[in-house]
């Protein structure tokens, strides 16, 4: 599904629960970018960083989140 998201522009992928997840939130991230689908976008990149990944937190800080102090901060 999500390389049919990937190649083909399908938002399928997006569409179904995301209880389970198996894929590099980073890159699901970065299609649903692609497919214009922020509100994907903030989810899998807040997936990211509660993974740790620092250069995540930095873009939602600035690109998402930067009127909510509280999760900045978090």
């Amino acid at each position: 599904m999500l390389d049919l998201a990937d190649f083909f522009d399908d938002p399928s992928f997006f569409e179904k629960s995301r209880r389970r997840f198996d894929h590099d939130p980073l890159r699901v991230a970065e299609i649903a970018e692609k497919l214009d689908r922020y509100q994907d976008v903030h989810s899998w990149l807040t997936i990211a960083a509660e993974n740790g990944e620092t250069e995540v937190m930095l873009r939602l800080i600035e690109e998402f989140d930067q009127d909510n102090l509280q999760r900045c901060w978090t």
